[in-house]
């Protein structure tokens, strides 16, 4: 994943004619790689009881592959659905209710 992560980087950089595909292609596998694991680590994030150390495992490789940057969303946007009902999106409540909600739920879930 470091190697990768690297290899992503250096790809934005490479202005050659020749080496325009390559560097498209890199990335394109680095994006792949990214979301898999994202949706890797989803999966056993809602299995009961959540599988804590394939999840490690799948943040281990985000992390090196990019410090986690899409894992912390996708994290977060995880337990917010999960803990909000349904009924608070639907348009029902105010926006700033909704995000009383989901601030709430940050503050009880991540200290």
């Amino acid at each position: 994943a470091h190697l990768l992560s690297r290899l992503r980087a250096i790809s934005f950089e490479l202005n050659a004619p020749g080496l325009t595909r390559a560097a498209g292609n890199m990335r394109a596998y680095s994006d792949f790689l990214e979301k898999e694991l994202l949706d890797l680590f989803e999966r056993a994030a809602g299995r009961q009881p959540p599988e804590a150390d394939f999840m490690r495992e799948c943040a281990d490789i985000l992390y090196a592959l990019n410090e986690g940057d899409h894992l912390k969303g996708r994290y977060v946007y995880y337990v917010i659905s999960k803990r909000l009902d349904k009924s608070d999106f639907s348009g029902q409540e105010s926006l700033s209710s909704l995000f009383g909600k989901v601030i709430s739920v940050c503050q009880t879930d991540f200290p």
